[in-house]
């Protein structure tokens, strides 16, 4: 089992504790921003590759950016063996950035 999960930024709203939303036919896990923890998106990478986890994730966003008129977006990604709950926000420390620590092909 593997997951994909990225930081966000957003000012729409978000759960202030751990939410699974389906949309698109996909299960999206939610966690909140916390004083040790970006908030984030979470996809169990279960038959599909890193590259339609990264894009699903995106269509969610940009779903969520539409619908509540405010911005949403990734700040750093990363894949795992595991769920994985990322680092603190470090939009305050570094501005906003895309940690990238695995390479993804985007040609098909």
């Amino acid at each position: 089992m593997s997951w994909l999960n990225c930081g966000v930024t957003t000012q729409a709203p978000w759960p202030k504790e751990k939410k699974e939303v389906k949309y698109g036919g996909h299960t999206f896990v939610l966690m909140p921003l916390t004083k040790d923890h970006s908030a984030s998106i979470h996809i169990e990478l279960r038959g599909i590759s890193d590259v339609e986890g990264l894009t699903l994730i995106n269509r969610f966003l940009s779903a969520l950016g539409w619908k509540c008129d405010e911005p949403a977006s990734i700040i750093m990604v990363g894949a795992e063996t595991q769920f994985l709950r990322l680092f603190p926000d470090i939009r305050f420390h570094l501005g906003i950035v895309h940690l990238i620590p695995f390479q993804m092909n985007y040609t098909r």
